[in-house]
């Protein structure tokens, strides 16, 4: 079992955050400390994420854009977003 979501990532941020879900994107919004360069955003990125569900997280799309599929494995969708929306600094 495994969830895919969608995630809209901001760089530079001071600190790493859920920031909530953006309904017209129809993504979660995610502030990451490090710059969008050799990769600092996405291991930064895998990393929290995978220490706030406590499971493997991969990115399945975009790689290289602001705007990511990621895919968490041995978590329910449900689990998921509710792992979110509890860490969701709105």
């Amino acid at each position: 079992m495994s969830c895919r979501i969608k995630i809209c990532v901001t760089t530079n941020s001071k600190k790493f955050a859920i920031r909530g879900f953006d309904e017209w994107r129809n993504a979660w919004l995610v502030s990451v400390k490090e710059k969008a360069e050799k990769g600092k955003a996405n291991k930064e990125l895998i990393s929290e994420l995978s220490r706030l569900f406590g499971k493997e997280v991969r990115i399945i799309s975009g790689k290289h854009s602001r705007e990511k599929v990621i895919e968490i494995f041995d978590l329910g969708e449900n689990e998921v977003v509710r792992i979110l929306n509890k860490n969701a600094k709105c």
